[in-house]
C-alpha cells in the first residue's frame, strides 16, 4: 500500500473586505485631492473633437500607481520625492506643502493597503484607485471647462 503525501499549506490571512475597501476609497480621496492642486502645463481646453486624455488628467498620479505597481521603489520618501520631481516639471506651479501632504497620506494608506491586500487582489486594487481618481479627475476637468464657459457668456 502506498502511503499518501501529506501537504501542508500556510493559509493565508484574509482581511476583512471591508478594511480593504475602507482603505482604497481613502486612498482616492487623498489622491483626488491631491490631483485638484495639479494644473498641466498645456491647458486642457475644450475641443469638440478631442476630449482630454487620462495622463493629462492623472499627471504624475499615474506615474505613482504604476511605480507601485512595479515595485519601483520600496521606501515611501522616494515615491514622494518621485511624484514631487514629476509635478513640479509637469506643473504651472510647484508642489505646495499641502499637496505634498496629501500626497504623503495617500502613499502611506497604499503601504497599508499593500500589507493588508492578498498578492493575486494587489493589482486589480491598483486598477480600480486609477480608474476612480482618474474619474474624479474627469469630473473636476468638465466642471472647471463649464465654469470657464459660463463665465466667458456672461
Amino acid at each position: 500500500m502506498v502511503r499518501p503525501f501529506i501537504y501542508l499549506q500556510e493559509e493565508e490571512k484574509k482581511p476583512a473586505v471591508e478594511d480593504v475597501k475602507k482603505l482604497q476609497s481613502e486612498v482616492i480621496i487623498e489622491l483626488s485631492e491631491y490631483l485638484k492642486t495639479f494644473e498641466p502645463e498645456t491647458r486642457i481646453e475644450q475641443d469638440r473633437k478631442k476630449a482630454p486624455s487620462k495622463s493629462s488628467i492623472m499627471g504624475p498620479v499615474g506615474k505613482l500607481i504604476s511605480s507601485v505597481a512595479s515595485g519601483r521603489f520600496e521606501n515611501k520618501d522616494a515615491i514622494v520625492g518621485f511624484v514631487v520631481s514629476l509635478h513640479n516639471n509637469q506643473s504651472v506651479s510647484r508642489a505646495s506643502p499641502i499637496s505634498i501632504g496629501s500626497l504623503r497620506k495617500a502613499v502611506d494608506k497604499l503601504d497599508e493597503l499593500h500589507k493588508i491586500t492578498p498578492r493575486r487582489y494587489w493589482l486589480r486594487t491598483l486598477r480600480e484607485i486609477d480608474y476612480a481618481v482618474f474619474v474624479n479627475g474627469y469630473g473636476q476637468v468638465v466642471q472647471n471647462l463649464s465654469t470657464n464657459q459660463n463665465a466667458r457668456s456672461v
